[in-house]
């Protein structure tokens, strides 16, 4: 989501967030198969968010025919780690048609399945969503108690604006996992990012309301935070005695929204000089030193959560169009450009980055 931020230009925030698949690479092993080095490595350098190392990977390994089911499905991930959506579709494609037959006796259909997934979410992130809704549609088919697959396509769903059918798959996934407070969180923030915040906030405002003393006090104040109940949120997370990176950040969040920087600022330097830096903590301790136009220490905050970034992820995103507003608020529009056009080139669809370029262009 874009806030306006004094007055004039615009930053992104982490307020809102898109569900993607979990890009956790999945190393399998098998006498039969021909070992490959180049598979491995690939797998390994995608599971340190190093996309463009493992797709090199990758593709040596395509070029010398090993493996060709893992390697197709690694150059997919890969690709989509690096946000060519469009070029991974056909990657994840000749992966279901490298499936030898001894693949398929030794995953059943496990493997297909999975390539099935990541190929959906490919689509889908490339503007296919008729084809990535009936990818879903079929894999729902077969397993038609899998609360993620209609959690992912209730999402596409929600992104078509098709109310009715994204609340009835949302629905349904809930119901499916009733304990799970997480999904329903990013179901509120998914439904936020296609316009419909309203139906998330009965989501969660329901959630509270049946509550009792067995919901967890972090689930509580994310969900009082989400409700804008910042006030209530902050009394309530400050009672926690265990620190961790979620009840950090909605602590913090609370703090910016009534007015506290020094503390929000104080809690999450705190907690990261202990943890170490974390990219989605960075992300809104940048946000509230632009805040209280503190632009060098925003930009310092920005770059070290870059470096802990994963590829595909909502925080690189919006760390790299900060990155470049920092710049500009500072005046120094040289290189405010040259980081805008740097994430335009990585997200080309992204309407409110071209504006921006346009007004820096003039500047």
């Amino acid at each position: 989501m874009s806030v306006r931020f004094d007055g004039k230009r615009i930053y992104k925030s982490l307020v809102t967030a898109l569900l993607v698949l979990v890009m956790v690479p999945m190393l399998t092993g098998c006498s039969e198969f021909r070992k490959s080095e180049n598979v491995e490595k690939g797998y390994r350098a995608v599971g340190e968010n190093d996309y463009k190392s493992g797709l090199a990977f990758f593709e040596d390994a395509i070029t010398d025919g090993e493996q060709l089911e893992l390697a197709w499905r690694g150059k997919g991930i890969a690709l989509m780690g690096l946000g060519r959506y469009a070029d991974a579709v056909p990657a994840f494609e000749n992966a279901l048609n490298s499936r030898s037959d001894l693949s398929k006796k030794i995953y059943d259909d496990s493997m297909d399945r999975d390539i099935q997934e990541y190929l959906a979410c490919a689509c889908f992130r490339s503007g296919d969503a008729e084809r990535a809704l009936r990818i879903y549609t079929e894999l729902i088919g077969a397993d038609a108690e899998n609360a993620d697959l209609y959690m992912l396509r209730g999402t596409v769903y929600a992104q078509r604006g098709n109310e009715t059918e994204a609340k009835n798959d949302f629905n349904r996934s809930i119901n499916l996992d009733r304990d799970n407070y997480e999904r329903l969180y990013e179901i509120a923030r998914i439904l936020e990012s296609a316009g419909m915040k309203d139906i998330g906030i009965s989501y969660l405002q329901g959630a509270i309301d049946r509550s009792d003393d067995s919901m967890d006090t972090l689930v509580k104040g994310r969900f009082l935070c989400y409700l804008e109940k910042y006030d209530e949120a902050a009394k309530l997370l400050e009672q926690q005695t265990a620190a961790d990176t979620g009840t950090v950040f909605a602590l913090a969040q609370a703090y910016q929204k009534l007015d506290r920087p020094e503390e929000a600022v104080e809690i999450l330097e705190k907690f990261q000089n202990n943890t170490g830096d974390n990219a989605t903590l960075m992300a809104l301790l940048g946000t509230i030193e632009m805040e209280q136009e503190h632009y060098e220490e925003a930009l310092d905050a920005f770059e070290r959560g870059l470096a802990q970034a994963a590829g595909d992820s909502i925080e690189r995103q919006s760390l790299l169009f900060n990155r470049a507003v920092a710049y500009e608020y500072m005046g120094d529009f040289e290189n405010a450009e040259n980081y805008m056009a740097e994430y335009l080139a990585q997200y080309p669809d992204d309407e409110e980055a071209a504006k921006e370029i346009e007004f820096l262009k003039t500047r």
